[in-house]
């Protein structure tokens, strides 16, 4: 529950922040001081989100704005996808995040439209989740958070009116039923 309400207000706050400010405050989360036990792999995704996000400041800088989406997976056997439009300039802005730790999950986040803030936090194993959100420039916000074993929860937004889901679920049994949220 403390995960998940820290990201819902890092993502609040950050969205008050203009372009140069989210950067650097970005730059200071993912460039913190390398530990001696670090691996390999913790420091090339370092490299590649700390790239990800000059690139994203040089666009800002333009006056160009993109989507952006982070996936952090811990476990074995998690699949996550992450699928954005970006076909037209009010396509533009909008945020993925994915985060799993355990084992065979899954996440799905499909946005058309721009503006879009999309959350799954999954702690624990084989939960599904998916969130589909549609709209032209309008924002939508979901967010998903699952604790525990095997909850399925799925969220999907369209239309022409600015809305903000956030479903939080603990399941220790793994027999919860799923959560189907649908917004027209």
């Amino acid at each position: 529950m403390i995960y998940g309400s820290c990201l819902f207000s890092i993502r609040n706050w950050l969205s008050l922040l203009t372009g140069s400010a989210v950067f650097l405050f970005l730059m200071a989360i993912f460039s913190a001081p390398l530990s001696a036990n670090e691996s390999e792999q913790n420091l090339l995704e370092r490299a590649r989100i700390t790239q990800h996000i000059e690139q994203q400041q040089q666009l800002l800088d333009n006056g160009n704005i993109s989507n952006a989406s982070i996936i952090q997976q811990i476990g074995n056997n998690n699949n996550a996808s992450v699928v954005q439009s970006q076909s037209a300039s009010y396509q533009a802005g909008n945020f993925a995040f994915i985060y799993q730790n355990g084992n065979q999950n899954n996440a799905d986040i499909f946005q058309q439209g721009g503006n879009h803030t999309a959350v799954i936090w999954q702690v624990g194993n084989s939960h599904n989740a998916e969130i589909n959100q549609q709209n032209n420039s309008l924002p939508l916000n979901a967010d998903i958070h699952q604790f525990g074993i095997a909850s399925d929860i799925k969220i999907s937004q369209s239309g022409y009116d600015q809305r903000s889901i956030s479903i939080e679920q603990h399941t220790y049994s793994g027999n919860a039923l799923p959560v189907i949220v649908e917004t027209h």
